[in-house]
């Protein structure tokens, strides 16, 4: 079967299409042109040894064609997300996970945006491809929190067996063993104390994660991703939204009983004050002074209720 080479004139180099979709968008170009009152016409490229086909659309008026880029084979936008295999990878990744967890990955997020979202994401976010090799499967998509973590650029990462982030410890690799088995068999499985390593060797803990199928619209299996929420390092330091929750929650715990303390101490020092006011200076009520330190303890121990 002869492959075609559509070169697009008129708009520049856009991202790379499937084979089975470039005759769909070459009719859209077409009706595109025709609806801007612009020429259409089909012409063959020079290309030596196949047949390539280059889409041309004239200005009217003999206008310069602009330099034109390969559908087939694009240049790369420099983020992977913007990449269009990057983007429909997203897309089947978020819709599996809906269908399996029972809500979506992300919040109030649009469809264009989902990809940029993820990419950006807090927490980890890799899979790795079934349909090729189901018994070595290889890594197809890591987001900057999980490259960080498993301490890769994306070109590192990315066509790597999954594997190559187990620990080579006979128990980590039935653990992983175990783990993909159970959420193949059951769409997800949750994941705790699971260790892997970096590219460059430094262990590291999942210590909250979730695992799930990623499946085509027609429900066939073609690999797994897993949201990495928590982790943990040898040296005790803890990353994720979820630890840095907790790290947050116990900040706000320790100022909330610094201040709790801070105004028991403010209400026995006015009410030492009050004390002496009476026994030594032998204020009574109706003085300004006593009367004045009086509301001052009030006040205080008021404060002190509200924090209790």
């Amino acid at each position: 079967m002869q492959s075609a080479w559509l070169q697009c004139t008129k708009q520049g180099s856009p991202p790379s299409l499937p084979h089975s979709t470039l005759a769909c968008r070459c009719r859209h170009m077409q009706r595109a042109c025709k609806t801007r009152g612009q020429p259409w016409q089909l012409a063959h490229t020079g290309r030596p040894g196949r047949r390539s086909v280059q889409a041309q659309a004239k200005k009217k008026g003999g206008g310069k064609k602009k330099q034109a880029g390969s559908l087939m084979d694009p240049p790369k936008p420099a983020a992977p997300y913007l990449q269009t295999e990057v983007i429909m990878h997203n897309l089947m990744m978020v819709e599996s996970y809906k269908r399996k967890v029972g809500k979506p990955i992300m919040d109030d997020a649009e469809i264009h945006e989902i990809a940029k979202l993820i990419w950006e994401a807090p927490y980890g976010v890799v899979s790795h491809d079934m349909e090729e090799d189901p018994a070595n499967p290889k890594y197809d998509y890591a987001n900057k929190a999980a490259l960080d973590l498993f301490q890769a650029t994306w070109d590192e990462l990315i066509g790597q067996p999954s594997s190559c982030t187990t620990e080579d410890v006979n128990q980590n690799i039935a653990d992983r063993q175990k783990l993909l088995k159970q959420t193949q068999d059951e769409g997800t499985a949750a994941v705790h104390s699971y260790w892997r390593k970096g590219l460059k060797g430094r262990p590291v803990c999942i210590s909250n994660g979730l695992l799930w199928n990623i499946e085509a619209p027609s429900g066939v299996l073609i690999g797994q991703a897993i949201a990495i929420h928590e982790w943990e390092f040898e040296d005790g330091t803890r990353g994720g939204p979820i630890a840095e929750a907790n790290a947050a929650g116990t900040r706000q715990a320790k100022a909330a009983t610094e201040e709790l303390h801070h105004a028991e101490q403010q209400v026995t020092e006015q009410a030492d004050h009050v004390r002496h006011l009476k026994e030594v200076d032998g204020l009574t009520k109706g003085d300004s002074g006593l009367d004045a330190a009086i509301a001052e303890l009030l006040l205080r121990k008021e404060t002190l209720q509200h924090l209790q």
